[in-house]
């Protein structure tokens, strides 16, 4: 299974919680990618996605995997093996929130 994903749009659950859409003042419109990309996740949580299509650099840690997505002109680079981020320009990983909305593991 991957470690890092790279997608044009990101799965329907990062993106509403990162963008924080459908349950408040903003709408959520469903696509056929981000219910495919939904799919796979509920399958295997990968530990980085990356995706673009939204035009806005932002970064959340849901359930353990790390979702950015990048704006038209910013950049990340990762360690495909590890799936760790080695660099970025646009954002402080020291402001990446961490969210939980599946039972979190127990730390053993």
């Amino acid at each position: 299974m991957p470690r890092v994903m790279i997608t044009h749009d990101g799965p329907e659950s990062a993106v509403k919680q990162m963008f924080d859409l459908g349950e408040t003042h903003k709408p959520f419109y469903p696509t056929r990618t981000g219910s495919a990309l939904q799919a796979m996740l509920e399958i295997h949580q990968p530990k980085l996605h990356v995706f673009g299509h939204w035009h806005q650099t932002m970064a959340m840690k849901i359930n353990g995997t790390l979702f950015v997505c990048l704006d038209e002109l910013d950049w990340i680079d990762v360690d495909l093996g590890s799936g760790e981020v080695i660099n970025w320009n646009a954002i402080d990983p020291s402001s990446i929130q961490e969210v939980w909305t599946l039972e979190r593991p127990s730390e053993t």
